[in-house]
């Protein structure tokens, strides 16, 4: 969840419940009975498209967003090049919508990935037969997922685990001894603020309940290595 999600839907309530006092509020203009009623309309989207981002804050699910969002800005600009009366007001909300539609900054965390040209060489005294131990097992079965493109080289897809080791310690970080959930949220955050898609969810749920347990999910040897951290120990067969 976002700062911004949340004022969208404070905004979009307060355009509901009292349309009249927000158009004081924002453009000192009272507005008749028509105007009202697109008010509450666009109250009632505002809402409903907060709580479609809260739910799925996907990079895809953002940019719809924001295409709506411009594409109102858009229309209000005609409205108040065509309608002088209304000049304040479409503007206003001409400008609402724009900040809206601005992109989302990303949060803070640990420092990304290096490029792997740039990766830290190992140390002379590890023990590089550490980084061929496969993952330790984790609940319901969840592995790394699959890359969505299969054609990708080798060099590519180290890097895309090494991105998203750096996500996965990143809600470490910050879910670690929290409830799943907010484990989750932290770690679906981390994926976006990366670019990265979204795993599909018996993962996102899987690596989620490790965080909380205060376990980091080891996406692979070399992507730990990647991001200059260590493996956890192996428990004995």
């Amino acid at each position: 969840m976002r700062t911004r999600d949340v004022v969208r839907l404070a905004y979009g309530a307060a355009l509901l419940v009292d349309p009249q006092r927000c158009s004081v509020a924002l453009t000192g203009t009272r507005l008749d009975r028509p105007g009202r009623v697109t008010a509450r309309v666009l109250g009632a989207r505002q809402v409903l498209q907060a709580v479609v981002l809260m739910r799925d804050g996907r990079n895809r699910v953002r940019r719809a967003s924001r295409a709506v969002d411009l594409l109102h800005a858009g229309s209000m600009l005609v409205l108040a090049a065509w309608s002088p009366g209304r000049t304040r007001t479409a503007t206003t909300d001409a400008v609402v919508a724009a900040l809206f539609a601005g992109p989302s900054p990303s949060p803070r965390g640990p420092r990304p990935a290096p490029p792997l040209e740039h990766a830290p060489a190992p140390s002379p005294t590890s023990s590089p037969d550490l980084l061929d131990l496969p993952a330790p097992a984790r609940p319901r079965g969840a592995g790394t997922p699959r890359d969505e493109d299969a054609d990708t080289g080798p060099r590519a897809r180290r890097q895309r685990d090494a991105d998203r080791q750096a996500a996965v310690y990143e809600a470490f970080t910050a879910g670690s001894g929290g409830s799943p959930q907010q484990a989750r949220v932290a770690l679906v955050r981390a994926l976006d603020a990366r670019a990265l898609p979204l795993p599909p969810p018996a993962w996102l749920d899987a690596v989620a309940a490790d965080i909380a347990a205060g376990n980091i999910y080891v996406v692979s040897g070399p992507a730990m290595q990647d991001v200059g951290l260590q493996l956890p120990p192996h428990e004995p067969l």
